[in-house]
């Protein structure tokens, strides 16, 4: 509650003309939501979730609206099914308001490669969205729907909500189902949540945090109680209190700024008055960090996007955007027999 105080005031303190007016005459003046549902979707109603208003990112399957991942190739693409986070969602009596612009195939941090064109912070139209879920948190952001269903293989949902000034939930791998996500890179590729609030956050989690068995790769029943239990027996125990937490020196970097490393040590202080431990750590391999997600990340998108062949889908790679085209070409030649033992081998170890 203190929180939701605190986002109350600062809220206040914005000044009127930092606040985005939406022109008169224009839907979407934020190009956020690029495909409406074709028609009303019956809802539950009843449902833990019912008359929230909800958007899904392009990437993800829905029989209601085209699943253009951003890119021509899909432009005129219809989904056969339903994604399961949307199934999940439309069960719990959820409305669905759109689907979300986003970079193309989720290959950018700024929602700017996209066949729909550019999509616009929502308090500064000169300024970016983020990416690659940009449309999504814009919308939530500017009350469009009250929650938003992205994307994140390296940040394309935490990016976005922290420049659009909304809550960014990027799961554990396997916590949430993937079936019917258009894959990027498939060991990475997260279904994620935006959101005003970290109550409407977990709300929606609670509708989401499933076993599925259409989606290999989506923690099992079993394992999910185990965690729960384990979870459920230290917090009864002792909550927080005794628990050890470790500060990594290496994102200490100098970009950061002075209100940011205030937050930070804010942070700190309120995890030592609960109890907990704060220690100063090391994890050296930081550093390699990025060009192995890029390494990795582009080796699986040339997999993975090699299926939009023209033949059973969309219009062929030839129309791919320019970013999309390079990293697809980059991710190629490093999975190549004799590129990968220099690159793709040491990037996944």
């Amino acid at each position: 509650m203190k929180t939701l105080a605190t986002l109350r005031r600062l809220r206040r303190r914005i000044p009127q003309h930092r606040r985005y007016t939406q022109p008169a005459g224009s839907p979407d003046a934020l190009n956020a939501i690029v495909h409406t549902p074709k028609h009303a979707q019956p809802a539950t109603p009843t449902g833990p979730l019912h008359a929230w208003t909800v958007s899904l990112k392009s990437n993800l399957s829905c029989t209601q609206t085209p699943t253009t991942c951003g890119s021509p190739v899909l432009q005129q693409y219809t989904a056969p099914g339903d994604s399961t986070v949307w199934r999940l969602l439309q069960q719990a009596g959820a409305r669905l308001v759109g689907a979300s612009n986003m970079d193309e195939f989720g290959m950018g941090a700024h929602t700017r490669d996209s066949v729909h064109g550019r999509t616009r912070n929502p308090w500064d139209a000169q300024r970016s969205a983020g990416g690659s879920s940009g449309g999504a948190a814009a919308a939530v952001a500017r009350g469009v729907c009250r929650v938003a269903v992205g994307s994140d293989t390296g940040g394309s949902v935490r990016l976005p909500a922290a420049w659009c000034g909304v809550v960014g939930y990027k799961p554990s791998y396997g916590l949430i189902s993937r079936a019917g996500l258009v894959a990027y890179g498939s060991s990475l590729d997260t279904v994620g949540l935006l959101a005003r609030t970290p109550c409407d956050v977990r709300s929606v989690l609670s509708i989401l945090a499933h076993p599925d068995t259409r989606d290999m790769t989506c923690m099992p029943a079993d394992l999910r109680q185990r965690i729960a239990r384990l979870c459920g027996e230290r917090n009864a125990r002792r909550g927080a209190r005794g628990l050890r937490v470790g500060v990594a020196q290496e994102t200490w970097v100098h970009e950061l700024s002075p209100a940011s490393l205030r937050a930070w040590r804010r942070a700190c202080s309120a995890l030592r008055e609960m109890g907990c431990s704060v220690e100063r750590v090391t994890l050296p391999h930081v550093r390699d960090a990025l060009p192995a997600y890029y390494t990795v990340a582009l080796a699986e998108a040339a997999s993975n996007l090699a299926r939009f062949d023209g033949v059973r889908y969309g219009e062929g790679r030839g129309v791919l955007g320019k970013e999309a085209a390079r990293r697809v070409l980059l991710g190629g030649y490093v999975a190549l027999a004799e590129a990968s033992q220099g690159f793709l081998r040491p990037a996944q170890r």
